[in-house]
This record gives C-alpha cells, structure tokens and sequence, in this order.
C-alpha cells in the first residue's frame, strides 16, 4: 500500500499568515530619469485637434511616418 503525503506550500486562509507590520510602500532606488516609459499621451499629442485642421491628411500621411523605438 502506498501512502501519499500533502503538504501544502501557504497557509489556506490569509488570516493564518503570519502578521508582521512592515508592510509599507516600495521606495524607489533611483531618482526619476528621461528613460522611464512615456504615457500614451505624449505620443497622440500632435494628432491633438485634427479634426478641425484642414492639412489633416498631411499631418496624418507625417505622423505615421514617424517611428518611436
């Protein structure tokens, strides 16, 4: 006869965790520099007001030619 054992990896419930009270926020290791993620903002900003410009199909043709690595 073959007996399997099951030792689960974490406690069921979180109320069984152990408590401890060093839960605070991540401080960041290095100051904030122009190479982090730009939002998606940043990019769309010269498409801002093409409805109402009558080069639009210009601005567009320019836009999309541009490419962002």
């Amino acid at each position: 006869m073959e007996t399997i054992r099951f030792t689960p990896q974490a406690p069921a419930a979180p109320a069984l965790w152990p408590q401890n009270d060093s839960s605070r926020p991540v401080k960041r290791r290095v100051p904030r520099s122009v190479d982090e993620p730009k939002s998606i903002g940043y990019y769309l900003e010269g498409l801002r007001g093409i409805a109402s410009r009558p080069d639009r199909e210009a601005v567009l043709r320019e836009f999309f030619k541009e490419t962002y690595v």
